[in-house]
């Protein structure tokens, strides 16, 4: 008994701590932005062309991370279909592309905006392939 009030005392937690939220994983909430940027890309740029193996195995290892993390499909689930969450990471998405040069309604912009991630090696540049 003398031990459990010592540890109450010190103030370490007893039970388990609470997990971050999934918005606040860098891992996941990077590699989402990066699927955004890259499929924001594709649509406007008509020369570059999605690698959709690559991008379906790259969302399947942010939710392998995440399961690993501790979290379960459903929370997993529930933060992937969060309709202002999505939005906002849309939002950083375009934000990082306005950044990077690419302009909305131009899309010659985003085919040097992709054109360059693909060059460099990115997360993004690894998601595209340039087809034209």
């Amino acid at each position: 008994m003398r031990g459990l009030v010592l540890i109450i005392a010190l103030g370490f937690p007893l039970g388990a701590q609470a997990k971050t939220p999934l918005k606040d994983v860098t891992r996941v909430q990077e590699g989402l932005i990066a699927i955004g940027m890259a499929d924001m890309i594709r649509k406007e740029c008509k020369s570059i062309s999605p690698r959709m193996v690559r991008a379906y195995r790259y969302l399947k290892s942010l939710e392998a991370f995440a399961i690993k993390q501790g979290y379960s499909e459903a929370e997993i689930d529930a933060y992937v279909n969060n309709k202002p969450e999505g939005a906002r990471l849309l939002g950083v998405a375009r934000a990082r592309l306005a950044q990077k040069g690419a302009v909305s309604g131009s899309p010659d912009t985003f085919c040097v905006v992709g054109k360059n991630e693909i060059l460099k090696g990115t997360q993004v540049g690894h998601l595209l392939k340039v087809t034209g």
